[in-house]
């Protein structure tokens, strides 16, 4: 029991560095390709990926910068997903800064 723990809390702690990654890469390669449905709503990687980017910038703008805490209610959603890759993402710049020192 306790190597699963191990495990889940390692697998917690790497996901947000890897998804973005990923994410960003099936943007570039299929950009018009279904990323996400939600109802009769069907966003592209490459409307989900603008969207993480503009939201990453209002973020930003608003003052709300990298190491930040952030709250967020939202029901299961096209939205509340492109906010976890915001998230994901702001993290994984973290990480990068904290390896080049």
């Amino acid at each position: 029991m306790v190597q699963a723990t191990q495990q889940n809390q390692t697998l917690r702690s790497t996901a947000p560095a890897e998804i973005c990654p990923a994410f960003f890469s099936h943007a570039r390669r299929l950009p018009d390709k279904p990323a996400i449905q939600c109802g009769h709503t069907v966003m592209t990687y490459q409307q989900l990926a603008q969207l993480v980017a503009r939201w990453s910038n209002a973020m930003a703008a608003h003052g709300v910068a990298r190491g930040d805490h952030i709250a967020v209610i939202l029901p299961n959603s096209i939205e509340f997903v492109a906010l976890i890759l915001v998230a994901a993402m702001w993290r994984r710049s973290i990480r990068e800064q904290r390896t080049m020192r």
